[in-house]
């Protein structure tokens, strides 16, 4: 049998900027909602999985396909301009309407070009866009705790355009 038990390759910052999350209250009140997510939707459970998985995996590079793997099996219902796709669904689903959006789509652009870098063998992120990219995943299972769902292609498309 293998030994699961593994060094943490990157750790995680435990402050998310957001003090709400931080408290014991928020994870009393999202508890039931995050068990029952992990219990039914199969995305979300590997999600969870890769979140915590991927900090083992000793090479960056595939610790960043495995997040990305983890987000497109949300947001990128359709295979055709993932790029755009998934950026404009994560960002709609993360920030309100607006610069703040805006933002946060571009961000995601810049992360999942070093995704598909590092996918085809030619690596070009540094340790803070790992970073980065573990803080997309991170803020999207937290937000569908919050939501206690995991959006659906109708849902995200609402956001969108709605």
């Amino acid at each position: 049998m293998l030994n699961m038990a593994r060094e943490r390759h990157i750790n995680i910052a435990l402050s998310t900027g957001k003090p709400e999350l931080e408290s014991i209250n928020w994870v009393l009140d999202n508890w039931e909602a995050a068990i029952n997510l992990r219990a039914s939707k199969t995305e979300f459970d590997f999600a969870l999985e890769t979140f915590d998985f991927a900090q083992r995996i000793p090479n960056s590079a595939m610790m960043i396909v495995s997040i990305w793997g983890a987000l497109e099996a949300i947001f990128a219902s359709h295979k055709a301009e993932l790029v755009f796709r998934v950026s404009a669904q994560l960002a709609a689903f993360l920030a309100p309407r607006g610069a703040d959006r805006l933002s946060k789509q571009r961000e995601i652009v810049k992360l999942y070009g070093l995704r598909s870098a590092a996918a085809h063998g030619f690596p070009k992120h540094a340790g803070g866009d790992v970073v980065k990219t573990y803080e997309l995943l991170r803020m999207a299972i937290i937000e569908m705790i919050h939501r206690k769902t995991v959006p659906t292609k109708d849902d995200l498309e609402v956001l969108l355009f709605s």
